[in-house]
Order: structure tokens, then sequence, then C-alpha cells
């Protein structure tokens, strides 16, 4: 989900300890974050952010892709195991 607003430094701090809300971060005016209950729970994220005065120019859901959740599992780290010709030294 993308959060777009004046002050998104501001609006993360205020996002953060909402319950539901991980993986906060800021790409210039956008805040990006995930929401537990995906599209369930957009309507009390947003009267949350309302009532912590967050000012909010546009609210985006977007779902995670496969790739967006094998990234997130394997922290984008590739598992040097299966690194094809690559040969793994007998004493690791």
């Amino acid at each position: 989900m993308c959060l777009y607003g004046p002050y998104p430094s501001k609006a993360s701090e205020a996002i953060t300890p909402i319950p539901g809300v991980s993986a906060v971060s800021i790409a210039g005016a956008a805040v990006t974050l995930t929401l537990a209950g995906g599209r369930a729970g957009l309507p009390a994220f947003h009267r949350e952010l309302v009532a912590r005065g967050v000012d909010l120019v546009a609210l985006e859901y977007r779902r995670a892709s496969l790739e967006d959740v094998y990234l997130s599992l394997t922290a984008g780290v590739p598992d040097e195991t299966s690194t094809p010709g690559v040969p793994i030294p007998e004493d690791a």
C-alpha cells in the first residue's frame, strides 16, 4: 500500500505504531507499508490516519506480487547452495 502526502516523514512516524502496519518505508512523497488484513483493513486504517492528523493526498492499495513475497521471505538474498556453477567447499 502507498500513501502520498506533503509530509512523508511525519506520516511515517504516525503510521508505524498503528496495529497491523509493518514494513514502513519512504520514497520521495510516498510512504509504502504493509497492512495486515489487506483491503478489508482499509476503512479502519483510513479512520486511524485521519484521527492521527496525517495529511493525505492519495491512498493506493496494491497487492503484493509473488516476487514481492519471495523477496520479503528471503530478504532478497539468494540461497548460496542453489547458485548454479559455484562449487561449495567441502569444509563449509
